[in-house]
This record gives structure tokens, sequence and C-alpha cells, in this order.
């Protein structure tokens, strides 16, 4: 199996994250670096004719491109660990909030929108990082409020908890919420604050 990623691709990292989760590593990891216009080359254009990433070339020879594509192609042919939930609604539901990010918000914010808003629109540097951070924020309001809230953990998006005292798990005194949940912390009875921080801009990558 042939990876090819890049370390801005926030693509290639949904697909990480999930080779991570399976246990899946890949017998070879290529570079391609966005911000030299690598993908534009016809060795990487036959891989994608799209010229974006991620894309995977299996064992056999197959072709896959497409981060959520390859993501669901993991769950099928690796079922274990699931990535989705086994009832229909709950898998609509992440599905649906997965494409909020990789369908409705990043094609917005990829090099190359960055650099036709440059080019062709004569938009200056800090209009197209205006641009950027605009709909990396829509993206996660939107995540945001389509949460259910009696089933997400508290601030484990926009901040970083306070130590657990309560735990001797020296992690737990460093990680979010979650940890601090399962590990037994009086987090657990805590209500949620009724004023929430909002998410921090970010640069475009």
């Amino acid at each position: 199996m042939k990876l090819f990623s890049f370390w801005r691709s926030l693509a290639t990292f949904r697909v990480r994250i999930a080779l991570n989760l399976k246990g899946i590593m890949p017998d070879e990891v290529i570079d391609i670096d966005l911000m030299k216009g690598k993908q534009r080359e016809d060795a990487f254009r036959k891989v994608n004719p799209m010229m974006a990433l991620p894309a995977l070339i299996e064992n056999d020879g197959t072709m896959l491109f497409e981060s959520l594509a390859i993501i669901e192609y993991l769950d099928e042919t690796h079922p274990q660990p699931p990535l989705l939930p086994k009832e229909p609604k709950a898998r609509a539901r992440v599905r649906g909030l997965a494409q909020l990010i990789a369908c409705d918000t990043h094609p917005l914010i990829v090099p190359r929108v960055r650099e036709y808003l440059a080019h062709e629109y004569k938009v200056d540097e800090a209009g197209v990082l205006k641009w950027g951070h605009h709909w990396h924020k829509a993206a996660l309001t939107s995540v945001w409020r389509a949460r259910r809230p009696e089933r997400i953990f508290i601030n484990t998006i926009w901040r970083r908890s306070r130590p657990c005292a309560a735990s001797s798990m020296p992690a737990c005194r460093t990680m979010p919420s979650p940890a601090r949940i399962r590990c037994g912390s009086p987090a657990r009875r805590r209500r949620p604050e009724t004023t929430r921080a909002q998410p921090r801009e970010t640069a475009i990558s």
C-alpha cells in the first residue's frame, strides 16, 4: 500500500487518522509538496486526475482518491474497529458531520482555490487569509451547533481542560475532557457552562 501525503494536507490527515485507528501501516508514504506544485506533475496526475491529495495505491495496483472514499474503503476492508456506529440514523449523522468539513468547507480553502483568488481576482494575501478564516470558522461553528448536547464531551473542541486533581493518571492532567470523564473525575457531574469559548481562528493549511 502506498499513501500520497503532505504534512499540510487536512484531507490526508483524515486518511492517516483512519489508518492509525485501524492499525494499518502503509508500505510507503510518498510526499507530494502542495506548496511547490508537485501535485500538478504528470506522475501524480496519473494517480489522481484532479491533482489533489490524498491518494492511495493498493498492492494490486488499484488507485483510490478522495479522503472519505478512501476511509470508507478502509472501513469495509478492515472492519475492526468500526469507524461508524451500527444504527442507521447514527451512521447518517456521522457521515453528515464528516461532509460538513470534507465537502462543504474544505474545498473552499485548498491551495488551488486560494491561488485562483490571488491570480484571477487579484485578491491580496490578507484577503485570501480572511477568506480561509471565514470558511474555517463557518465549518467549526456548524459542527459545534450540530452536536448532540447530551452526548458530546464538554470543551473537547475549543479548549483544554483544567487539571484533574481527582485522578492519579498523569496524562489526565493534560488531556481534554474525555480523559477526565473516563477516569472518574467529578467533571462527570459538572453542568455545561452557559457561555462557551468560541473557536480560535487558525492559519490556513
